[in-house]
């Protein structure tokens, strides 16, 4: 984004005001930490806003307190919130969120794509999880013995499936997920990716990091299936309460503005436990680094339905669109992903293999390496070139 927005620093209650017919992300900041006579602001927060932002950014200083008032989800920000970091909060009118397309799909599709990426997700993670306990036991025991093994461990994260269930048809499915390939052989290549490993037969590979990795990999999984169910089954409460309302003689008569007070008010007193799982206002939730996982596994954006991670949405798009890619699908970026993407990858280099505490560096540090299984940096590179000059979408496909 070449031309930042103009800061305009402004109450709480004003922000919402306006807000409330023109909803656009906007920025809290904690009094706690920043005096509102001087605040300095962080241009990153400026590379974080959608594509197309028009207008002021508004900045709100506030309190926790005036924050759960007014019914403002911080979720996992809270503590960062807490800490004196600016959040970036994407607004959403509740009966928007009910008529909004999911990512252009229908509800039944979102159900269903987040049930089959959960599937493929295990059925891979299987795989990879019984070459290494083969080799850490130095022992092959048989296929059939070892994945039941691993079933037992799986089952409580699988939303209520059945593992041996939830395994087959993960076998089905990977053949419409690997084009060209059989289900026989892309598991094959699951397995040997990890017994392969340099090192890997001689002790030199941290096999346990490996195993908790994609046990991680189908814990979150299964999280984001229960949450498209809850996100899902929230919209449809929220939507029987207002199909009532918009029914009477009293809304039909009404003024736009009226009728949004009315919807508003109506949600506000009886919908706030579905106003929450919407909103995702919860502090225990997979991290913004294992949902870019995610994504790219199960062939699902999580922002579609943990509305506390919008402002990454493009982000893991990229991820999403980078599992196709690697997987020999191919996928068409958008100019916005590709800079987006970009932007991440240098992000991800400079976190380098080093922890760190900020989040969105991890983030980008996972992206970067999906990024890397499809083409090598100087491919990227390349692709970033052509990229700028040609100033439209592009193809990308595996290249390795």
């Amino acid at each position: 984004m070449n031309n930042f927005p103009t800061i305009r620093p402004v109450t709480l209650q004003a922000a919402i005001r306006e807000l409330n017919f023109h909803p656009r992300p906007f920025v809290v900041v904690n009094t706690g930490c920043h005096t509102t006579e001087h605040i300095e602001f962080p241009s990153e927060i400026f590379e974080k806003l959608p594509d197309g932002f028009t207008g002021d950014l508004f900045v709100a200083p506030t309190t926790l307190a005036e924050l759960n008032g007014a019914g403002l989800a911080l979720g996992r920000r809270r503590e960062q919130f807490l800490a004196g970091e600016f959040v970036l909060i994407f607004v959403d009118l509740l009966h928007g969120i009910l008529e909004r397309a999911h990512g252009g799909q229908t509800a039944g599709d979102l159900e269903e794509r987040a049930r089959d990426g959960l599937r493929v997700t295990m059925t891979l993670a299987t795989e990879r999880i019984r070459a290494c306990v083969d080799l850490r036991e130095h022992r092959k025991l048989s296929t059939e013995t070892r994945r039941s093994e691993i079933f037992t461990c799986f089952e409580p994260h699988l939303a209520g499936f059945r593992a041996i269930n939830t395994f087959r048809e993960g076998q089905e499915l990977i053949k419409k997920w690997y084009p060209g390939k059989t289900s026989h052989r892309t598991m094959k290549s699951a397995y040997t990716s990890v017994a392969t490993l340099p090192g890997a037969r001689l002790g030199k590979v941290d096999l346990v990091a490996i195993e908790n990795e994609q046990m991680d990999l189908v814990r979150t999984a299964g999280s984001v299936y229960s949450k498209t169910l809850a996100f899902l089954a929230a919209q449809h409460e929220m939507s029987d309460m207002l199909r009532e309302l918009k029914e009477s003689a009293e809304f039909t008569n009404a003024t736009d503005e009226e009728q949004h007070a009315m919807m508003a008010g109506l949600l506000r007193e009886k919908g706030p436990a579905q106003h929450q799982t919407l909103a995702h206002d919860e502090q225990h939730s997979p991290s913004l680094v294992q949902l870019m996982r995610a994504a790219n596994g199960m062939n699902f954006n999580p922002a579609w339905v943990f509305l506390n991670v919008r402002a990454y949405t493009t982000e893991l798009d990229c991820a999403m669109l980078l599992g196709r890619a690697e997987r020999g699908i191919g996928a068409m970026f958008k100019p916005e992903q590709i800079a987006r993407l970009k932007r991440f990858m240098a992000l991800g280099e400079i976190a380098g293999d080093g922890a760190s505490a900020n989040e969105e560096l991890q983030a980008a540090k996972t992206l970067r390496e999906h990024a890397l299984r499809v083409r090598s940096q100087a491919g990227w590179d390349e692709f970033f070139a052509i990229a700028s000059a040609d100033g439209g979408s592009l193809w990308v496909t595996k290249a390795l």
